[in-house]
């Protein structure tokens, strides 16, 4: 029983540890595009943005991030029905806020104004 106890804290710290990198990643690669934006390396930017869609379809960063890269290149559709598929996932995920959302519908009505805005 002594064993098993301690194989199961070893496979709990592998696990963990594994959760962790992933968690770094996830957090460098999301951080690493505004600096690509800022830095006018676009193409880098966008192909960030499909590794995180890859890697973290469950996670909100590759729809963000997305929509700040297309609305750095002038795409103002896309960026707005990024940031449509951005206010969908904040509820139907647990975590975000009304002043997230809200701050995203701003951004859909500046960058659509003609097109459908989130309630």
């Amino acid at each position: 029983a002594k064993d098993e106890a301690a194989a199961s804290l070893r496979s709990a710290a592998v696990a963990h540890d594994a959760r962790s990198t992933a968690t770094d990643e996830l957090d460098e690669l999301s951080n690493s595009v505004p600096a690509l934006v800022r830095a006018a390396r676009l193409d880098e930017a966008e192909a960030v943005c499909r590794t995180l869609k890859e890697k973290y379809p469950d996670q909100i960063d590759w729809l963000e991030r997305g929509a700040m890269v297309a609305e750095a290149r002038g795409d103002n559709k896309t960026a707005a029905d990024l940031y449509r598929q951005c206010v969908a996932f904040t509820r139907e995920h647990d975590g975000f806020d009304e002043e997230l959302r809200a701050s995203m519908i701003e951004d859909i009505a500046r960058l659509d104004p003609d097109g459908p805005i989130p309630t």
